[in-house]
């Protein structure tokens, strides 16, 4: 759901990732998610697809520690 969230990119969705990252953030598989979201960046040449997951990750872990 991520890594479809952050292709599409549209402020709901980046919404909605901070909100599955809030609640799921202990069960993510977060090397699957950053490996998808690198492939997809390649293929449509878009260098801010992967921090559309890296910023709020990074904000809830710090938060959650």
């Amino acid at each position: 759901l991520i890594v479809h969230k952050a292709v599409a990119g549209r402020p709901q969705d980046l919404r909605d990732i901070e909100g599955v990252i809030a609640r799921r953030h202990s069960a993510l598989d977060v090397a699957y998610i950053r490996r998808w979201l690198t492939e997809f960046a390649d293929i449509l040449a878009d260098s801010e697809l992967l921090q559309r997951f890296e910023r709020p990750w990074r904000r809830i872990q710090t938060f959650n520690a």
